[in-house]
């Protein structure tokens, strides 16, 4: 008889407008949120992120660095934020 695991992934999906101009005006914003956690729902997974709140402890850059940092990911800082 084989013994059943439980395995529980995350996934950061990390996507932006160009220059991380804030094109998407607050009134669609809100309603792009409830649309994204519905496609993950409908691929069995579970939206988590609160991103407005989330980045009041930490800009978006400070944490895109940390998680390279954090798997050893190499990186040149003259392409990252171009």
């Amino acid at each position: 008889m084989c013994g059943m695991s439980y395995v529980c992934s995350y996934l950061h999906c990390v996507f932006s407008t160009k220059e991380r101009q804030p094109t998407i005006p607050p009134p669609l914003r809100e309603r792009l949120w409830p649309f994204l956690g519905g496609i993950a729902r409908e691929n069995g997974m579970k939206a988590i992120w609160s991103q407005k709140e989330h980045h009041r402890k930490m800009t978006f850059q400070e944490e895109f660095l940390a998680l390279l940092k954090k798997h050893h990911i190499a990186y040149d800082d003259r392409y990252l934020w171009e």
